[in-house]
């Protein structure tokens, strides 16, 4: 069975939206009980989420590790940021904030794709989408207000 694929859209441009969005879309993840697994399209940009996971929300706490420290026990850390294709074992929910349609997205049970409102982010969100439909994978848009 394919994965589900979702894209959420900001509705308007915000400081660090498609990060802040991310994180809103992990911590719902988390709070749910998913393993999450957060890919960047580089690693300034891990870092920059890194930080941003832990002061994104007011009175938020959401627990998570860089993947270079992360050992692999879910039990313990169930979010994992990380610039590189993650190790086999993760398998429930990516959110993808990489450029390119993550070639690996079949070993997972959803994609997330944060989208910002700007219209680059957005060129780049469609062929994306239009990539998923290439490969047998009809994904769902939702349209979000900016954090």
């Amino acid at each position: 069975m394919p994965p589900q694929v979702d894209f959420y859209l900001l509705d308007t441009p915000a400081a660090n939206g498609k990060l802040r969005l991310a994180c809103r879309l992990a911590d719902k993840a988390f709070r749910l009980g998913h393993s999450v697994y957060l890919q960047t399209a580089d690693t300034a940009d891990a870092e920059r989420l890194d930080a941003l996971l832990w002061t994104f929300s007011q009175g938020s706490f959401l627990p998570h590790e860089p993947l270079a420290e992360f050992d692999g026990d879910f039990e313990r850390c169930a979010v994992v940021v990380g610039a590189v294709e993650p190790p086999t074992a993760f398998t429930d929910v990516l959110i993808s904030l990489s450029m390119e349609t993550p070639e690996y997205f079949p070993q997972f049970e959803r994609i997330v794709e944060p989208v910002g409102a700007d219209e680059p982010d957005r060129a780049q969100a469609r062929q994306r989408f239009r990539a998923y439909r290439e490969r047998g994978v009809t994904p769902s848009t939702h349209h979000i207000k900016a954090p």
